[in-house]
């Protein structure tokens, strides 16, 4: 009976090497990875060869695979076989759709990817997020008197500290203030838009990383009615669920400045760009 040892670093890429080895005809005998982590070794041989053979000394001393062991070769056998068919749009459909993003806006975008025809999956995504022009950061430098605002105060307050804090915005050079909001009324509203406008300041949304679809929207539209377009979207890491972030990019009267992350990642203003996403979308 043939037996050969396929060595990579993981198991999964060992059993990888079987399979393109022997393909389905392969019969694995056993598996070992070291418990530090530092390679891996699959031992197989052919389905005929293990059927119409008994085993010699070759093999006398072949570990047979513990439950453990078969369950992990069952799930990585149908996760190689499922790559290995799974056309892109159901990968990028299935990227789209674990980070919560609207289906409407899901179908519309992976449309545009396959537009593309590009093999790489994230320059795919990638020119279908550039195409729907997601992104206008604030600059480091800017004449532009701002005003933060949004219903949640400490995301307000939080995204104007990290933009003092990373010297973007500077208070001797530009003004930039905040205004938090208990709610989207004309009460609130009103004073608020005369205050822009009196003003001539550039008024930039805060929306926290869990906002309703609902709420993006009318948030957004209030923005836009103001004559602003920008908006920071915060905290996304708690999650690391950007299907908010993706359909407030992609109204069509809003554009995504910077992305405010965690605390745990030092409250790091991230300015995002079609790739950068595109990753984000596939891999995080």
């Amino acid at each position: 009976m043939r037996v050969r040892t396929f060595s990579a670093d993981t198991a999964d890429e060992a059993l990888k090497r079987v399979h393109e080895a022997w393909g389905d005809a392969a019969k694995i005998l056993s598996t070992y990875e070291s418990p530090r982590g530092r390679g891996a070794e699959v031992r197989a041989t052919l389905a005929d060869d293990a059927a119409n053979h008994a085993v010699d000394h070759e093999t006398d001393n072949v570990t047979p695979l513990n439950p453990i062991d078969a369950d992990l070769e069952r799930r990585l056998r149908a996760e190689i076989a499922a790559s290995a068919v799974k056309p892109q749009r159901d990968r990028l459909t299935e990227a789209l759709n674990r980070h919560q993003t609207p289906k409407p806006i899901v179908k519309k975008i992976v449309d545009q990817a396959e537009r593309a025809r590009l093999q790489d999956d994230i320059l795919a995504l990638g020119s279908a997020f550039d195409g729907w022009g997601l992104f206008d950061p604030i600059p480091v430098k800017t004449n532009a008197e701002l005003l933060f605002f949004g219903l949640d105060e400490e995301a307000v307050l939080a995204t104007m500290d990290a933009f003092e804090a990373q010297g973007r915005l500077h208070r001797s050079e530009t003004r930039f203030d905040k205004a938090a909001l208990d709610n989207w009324t004309s009460q609130q509203i009103v004073p608020l838009a005369t205050r822009v406008k009196n003003q001539k300041l550039e008024p930039v949304l805060v929306l926290p990383f869990d906002t309703s679809q609902t709420q993006i929207k009318q948030s957004v539209e209030i923005l836009a009615a103001m004559g602003g377009h920008r908006l920071v979207m915060t905290n996304v890491g708690e999650t690391r669920v950007l299907g908010g972030l993706i359909s407030a990019g992609c109204h069509p009267r809003a554009r995504l400045a910077q992305v405010l992350l965690t605390e745990e990642h030092g409250r790091r203003l991230e300015v995002l760009n079609p790739l950068s996403l595109a990753r984000l979308a596939l891999f995080w």
